[in-house]
């Protein structure tokens, strides 16, 4: 294995493994550069593309692909894995969803702008040196330190036939949800959905943490995606239990939009992740310093709750709850 300064992914030769620093270019600062794994196999198959990082505080993704990297061998391999292992190195060193250079959400701004902030120079790279170059596109995410969440694999519902093969990949992964979610713009899955490639999303505990469980789950999952590919052998069914959920309402993949406090003050939490609720059931409510209701944030559907408000401060606008 060799590691370098820079020299390009697409530059990997058959059976090597390399790691090296990929610019940001048009004046991004250097110590802002990504830290790329590329393993090429000896057989030809996909390109498979990891994204880890895109929010600098949910750090399960960064560790899951470490590990893939330390423990592929291109022997093995069909094709190529890459993964870029922190793609939002700005907001890792801020430990914070965004980066301190311009304080915007990079899963708001694909697919960026070359002359534009550093997190859309950012962007603008990851569309066009990677995900342009890709067969097939999985960006690790969790609910980073305010929410707790039920781990899932989630997809934009497409026209053609690009709809059942991402969804045949998320179900691959193996986690116990399975969301279809009409495209959001702005989001990693968005250029891909534009530039024809088929792409997938995962979500999982958060709450600051880095659970060893979590972790674990998304090494296993990249893996059986990669079986479902045809780059490894072995078999990569669907759980038994895995619940499958597709809603093409507009925002409906937007978790930002769901159960929206119209006031600032603290939540209390009634109900918790993978809970069942019934339309109009109490999932919360939000109390002034006195203690006083003045929200109360009832579930909208029947369902189970896929996420939860972790950070009991809250300001007006924030999301408290999410139920599929």
């Amino acid at each position: 294995m060799t590691h370098e300064t820079y020299k390009s992914w697409w530059s990997t030769q058959e059976g090597q493994r390399r790691t090296y620093m990929h610019p940001v270019g048009n004046g991004a600062p250097v110590d802002r550069a990504m830290p790329i794994m590329v393993v090429r196999g000896r057989r030809d198959g996909p390109t498979f593309l990891t994204l880890a990082g895109v929010h600098g505080n949910e750090i399960e993704g960064i560790a899951a692909v470490q590990e893939l990297f330390a423990g592929m061998d291109p022997e093995s391999l069909a094709g190529t894995w890459v993964a870029v292992g922190c793609s939002n190195v700005d907001a890792y060193l801020a430990a914070d969803r965004g980066g301190a250079a311009d304080g915007q959400d990079m899963a708001r701004v694909f697919p960026g702008r070359p002359d534009g902030t550093l997190t859309e120079r950012v962007a603008h790279c990851l569309t066009e040196d990677f995900i342009r170059r890709a067969s097939f596109l999985c960006d690790l995410h969790s609910a980073g330190r305010t929410y707790r969440m039920a781990p899932m694999t989630g997809y934009a519902l497409a026209s053609g036939d690009l709809t059942a093969v991402q969804r045949e990949a998320a179900r691959a992964f193996g986690l116990p949800l399975v969301w279809g979610t009409a495209p959001n713009k702005g989001r990693s899955l968005s250029a891909a959905l534009a530039l024809g490639v088929p792409a997938i999303y995962t979500e999982t505990t958060g709450t600051g943490g880095c659970l060893r469980e979590d972790v674990a789950a998304y090494v296993e999952g990249v893996r059986r995606v990669m079986i479902h590919l045809r780059m490894l052998e072995g078999e990569a069914h669907p759980p038994s239990g895995q619940r499958l959920v597709e809603d093409s309402t507009p925002e409906s993949g937007n978790l930002q939009e769901h159960n929206v406090t119209p006031v600032s003050g603290r939540f209390r939490a009634a109900v918790d992740v993978n809970d069942c609720v019934r339309e109009g059931d109490l999932l919360g409510d939000v109390v002034d310093l006195f203690g006083k209701v003045r929200f109360e944030c009832r579930a909208e559907k029947c369902g189970a709750v896929l996420m939860i408000r972790h950070v009991p401060r809250v300001e007006a606008g924030d999301a408290l709850a999410v139920v599929v």
